[in-house]
């Protein structure tokens, strides 16, 4: 069980509660149960045994001061912290992004001005959620680097590229409520796995790069919200409906089962939810929106499955998985939905990250 998973737990010793928690080898490299009679003290003796798994990290310093090797130490630190699916993302995109760049030197002489222009060159090839994820990475690999007595920039006051998009280019990238309902019922169609991250972005309004950060924890079905960036994102009737058949026919993968299935369940609404609520229950830290191998939809794949929707029912080939998004908000600032309530549900710090006319 990795540490993410792991909980603090009340137990009883000699007729005495105290608080426990297990270390897990694979993380830790021992396995060890740390008690205390109050949580707070627990918690010092996590953080303590953090610190001393990272000293005995530290002591293996990379032989050259490069940022892919800091990477790389902070990649086995963060081994059994980070889920694995997460963590393999983060290597992927840290991988194609940063290994052979223009800052991919000494890790003390790199500033502030060379990393700007590193995420300018970025902003030309990668989608702006790729790069806020990177910058993000980042701040942990030098965070971590600085730990070890390296002499890192600091990126605090460092911001990655903003997005530009002129007027013109955003009005034709935004779609009528009709043409999202119509884009929506082509994907529904389509039934490939991979389109289901598209389709609760069409219910739900959610960017597709948080959409892929969503665990099955995260679904409250009888308040009928998702959390996401911690915020409580509504969905529909519809939505739930079509996520219970989602989940169901993971469940039921087998034509028997299938039929077994349609026997018991179709015709009992809250037996089925029930159900759907348990499966979920099974493995609440894995994410929801995963491909075959478990790892997070690539950009890159989802924006082509939804050009092909697109190009199925008419639609302008223009269409990109942050036109679904503003698209959304258009509707539902159309139907009397105000700034301020958007900004509560997406996690929006300001009304003015709404663009839209």
């Amino acid at each position: 069980m990795s540490k993410s998973n792991r909980k603090i737990r009340k137990v009883e010793l000699d007729g005495r509660q105290y608080y426990g928690y297990e270390l897990d080898k694979a993380v830790y490299g021992i396995r060890k149960r740390l008690y205390a009679e109050t949580e707070e003290e627990l918690q010092q003796k996590i953080r303590q045994a953090d610190n001393d798994r990272f000293q005995s990290l530290a002591s293996c310093l990379p032989s050259s001061p490069t940022l892919k090797n800091y990477a790389e130490l902070y990649f086995k630190y963060s081994m059994g912290i980070i889920p694995v699916t997460e963590l393999k993302a983060e290597i992927l995109l840290v991988k194609n992004a940063v290994y052979g760049s223009a800052i991919d030197i000494d890790i003390a002489k790199l500033t502030p001005e060379k990393l700007q222009e590193f995420y300018q060159t970025l902003s030309e090839k990668y989608h702006g959620d790729d790069i806020e994820r990177l910058h993000e990475i980042l701040q942990k690999i030098f965070s971590s680097a600085e730990r070890t007595g390296a002499d890192i920039p600091r990126l605090n006051d460092l911001h990655k590229p903003a997005e530009h998009h002129t007027d013109e280019t955003v009005q034709k990238e935004i779609l009528t409520e009709e043409e999202l309902n119509l884009l929506l019922n082509t994907c529904l169609e389509i039934q490939r796995k991979n389109m289901n991250s598209i389709i609760f972005v069409l219910y739900t309004g959610i960017r597709f790069s948080e959409v892929m950060k969503i665990r099955n924890s995260d679904f409250h079905f009888e308040e009928q919200f998702v959390l996401s960036k911690n915020c409580h994102v509504p969905m529909s009737d519809e939505c739930v409906n079509w996520l219970e058949q989602v989940i169901l026919e993971k469940a039921f993968t087998s034509q028997e089962n299938q039929q077994k299935y349609a026997m018991n369940l179709y015709d009992k609404p809250e037996q089925r939810k029930i159900f759907v609520r348990n499966l979920l229950e099974q493995s609440p830290n894995e994410l929801f929106f995963a491909n075959r191998n478990g790892n997070p939809v690539r950009y890159s794949m989802a924006n082509d499955l939804l050009r092909f929707a697109a190009n199925r029912c008419g639609l302008s080939q223009n269409i990109s998985l942050i036109s679904l998004h503003k698209s959304f908000l258009a509707k539902e600032l159309k139907h009397g939905v105000s700034k301020k309530e958007l900004c509560q549900r997406y996690g929006y710090a300001q009304t003015h990250r709404f663009n839209i006319n």
